[in-house]
């Protein structure tokens, strides 16, 4: 459970599935409801059950790390993490997403592109052809993957952020690139990049 629970609610339902009940890493949000579903435990009880198998699970917060810590810990214990496709996205059947990853409303995903495992596109997100998306990685809403561009794992595209086909080539792990941003050239690792165009601000 995160800031993004209630738009992962609707996702979920808009996907066919019925959300049963909620998890929070606070112990004290324990039977409260959030859009009429109820807290149900904290992710610390969920992750000390012996196993997960036969369950479907949803992660909603938008911290990359954090997804990524439980959606390991969960399949680890034989949960399942199906990846939410919302009905109004059009994907290509020849591209690919990964198990647990989330496509809000009238995402565009092209021919041979892949969106990795556990990743979480905001709504009106365009992901063009032959690109690659690492997983664990986020992309707010309306940002733009031109064509053939990889970004790798736990990446961070800011809301109506641009990536230019043919300027911008790779994406390292766990670079950001700010909202609005124009990126015309490569993003180094851990690297934050803002701007039109777009320029390193600091690297960590």
């Amino acid at each position: 459970m995160g800031h993004n629970t209630a738009l992962t609610i609707e996702l979920a339902e808009a996907c066919g599935y019925r959300v049963v009940g909620l998890y929070h890493y606070c112990e004290g949000m324990t039977g409260q409801k959030l859009c009429g579903v109820e807290v149900i435990g904290t992710h610390d009880n969920l992750l000390s059950e012996p196993n997960l198998q036969g369950r479907n699970f949803a992660l909603s917060m938008g911290d990359n790390d954090i997804r990524a810590s439980l959606f390991n810990r969960i399949k680890e214990k034989g949960g399942y993490l199906p990846p939410l496709v919302h009905p109004t996205c059009v994907i290509s059947r020849f591209a690919e997403i990964g198990e647990g990853s989330q496509l809000e409303a009238y995402c565009v995903v092209h021919a041979n592109s892949c969106i990795g495992e556990n990743c979480n596109l905001q709504p009106y997100v365009l992901v063009c052809h032959n690109s690659t998306i690492g997983k664990h990685s986020f992309l707010a809403a309306k940002s733009i993957v031109g064509a053939y561009i990889t970004v790798e794992h736990h990446a961070f595209i800011g809301m109506s952020a641009v990536l230019v086909s043919s300027k911008a080539e790779l994406i390292g792990h766990h670079s950001i690139i700010g909202a609005g941003a124009i990126l015309t050239q490569n993003a180094e690792p851990s690297s934050t990049m803002v701007g039109v165009p777009a320029k390193l601000l600091k690297r960590k």
